[in-house]
């Protein structure tokens, strides 16, 4: 008897810790820092080791690169671009992701969510700016104290979620 305690409670340590870093109740996207695990500043072997090889990357002329995650990959559709050097912060400096991605914030932002409730919860953004399908695509920018994110609107619905920094002022 004793020893299926010992195993039951072996087992419940190794479910747990399986993946620390992501369970169902974790925010797939936290303000200001990560998305999908994907943190600002990370390099680009980070980012690989974390979700794999991108379906596309290309060399940036910010002597940097540009890594896709299109079709077939686990978080179609993200892309990341990585800063190698000649910027005065290196590695991630931005994270966008597009549907399907279903990740949400702990307070439920994520694609998919109305910018009635993204206000709601946000309040008022730092910026707005129309994006390129005139007014019926608005970009509401929001800045923290070294980093930011902007929450992409068409037609009132968010359809992209970036996080952006370090932010220099």
């Amino acid at each position: 008897m004793k020893l299926i305690k010992i195993v039951l409670c072996l087992l419940v340590v190794i479910i747990a810790c399986a993946n620390p870093t992501e369970t169902e109740e974790d925010p797939r996207i936290v303000w200001g820092q990560s998305i999908a695990g994907i943190k600002l500043g990370d390099d680009s072997l980070t980012v690989i080791k974390k979700i794999g090889k991108p379906t596309h990357s290309w060399e940036a002329d910010i002597d940097g690169s540009l890594l896709i995650y299109g079709e077939g990959s686990k978080y179609n559709y993200m892309e990341i671009l990585v800063v190698k050097s000649g910027a005065p912060h290196l590695g991630v400096n931005v994270i966008g992701v597009y549907a399907p991605y279903s990740g949400k914030t702990k307070e439920g932002i994520g694609i998919g969510v109305t910018r009635k409730k993204s206000l709601e919860i946000l309040g008022q953004p730092n910026r707005s700016e129309t994006g390129p399908g005139g007014k019926d695509n608005i970009i509401d920018i929001y800045l923290f104290d070294r980093t930011g994110f902007s929450l992409e609107y068409r037609n009132d619905v968010v359809y992209r979620v970036a996080m952006f920094g370090p932010v220099t002022y």
